[in-house]
């Protein structure tokens, strides 16, 4: 379970690179990482907390409270009224970018971290 938890977050610190390269804004990139998690979760109220901890938890991030507060305000479909956020109903729930960038930096980490158990079991036979 640690090995997977490791290999999540290396493919997301990836994802994240490769959307910080395109885009120096990061709240916009923090963002696309928020509507992943609205549009995977079928999220259609939330508080900062739920919504914080669920983008940490899935990505291996530490990302604080005020941050993602700051992303969610660059969303258009999302209002805020007293403590909880809500999507706007039109709001398309589709997988977008993050999710394929994530799955193909998973299976790269994966394929790296096997690479080096490997290689490390074959050292060790040897030594």
């Amino acid at each position: 379970m640690e090995r997977l938890k490791q290999i999540t977050s290396l493919a997301s610190l990836a994802v994240f690179r490769e959307l910080y390269n395109s885009q120096t804004d990061i709240y916009a990139i923090i963002s696309r990482f928020l509507n992943e998690i609205i549009s995977t979760n079928g999220k259609y109220n939330f508080t900062l907390t739920e919504i914080t901890n669920l983008l940490n938890d899935s990505f291996g991030f530490t990302i604080p409270e005020a941050v993602v507060s700051t992303s969610l305000g660059r969303l258009d479909h999302i209002t805020k009224e007293r403590d909880i956020f809500s999507v706007d109903k039109e709001f398309e729930r589709t997988s977008n970018d993050v999710s394929s960038l994530k799955d193909m930096s998973l299976q790269k980490s994966s394929d790296i971290v096997d690479g080096l158990i490997n290689y490390i079991e074959k050292k060790k036979t040897y030594v």
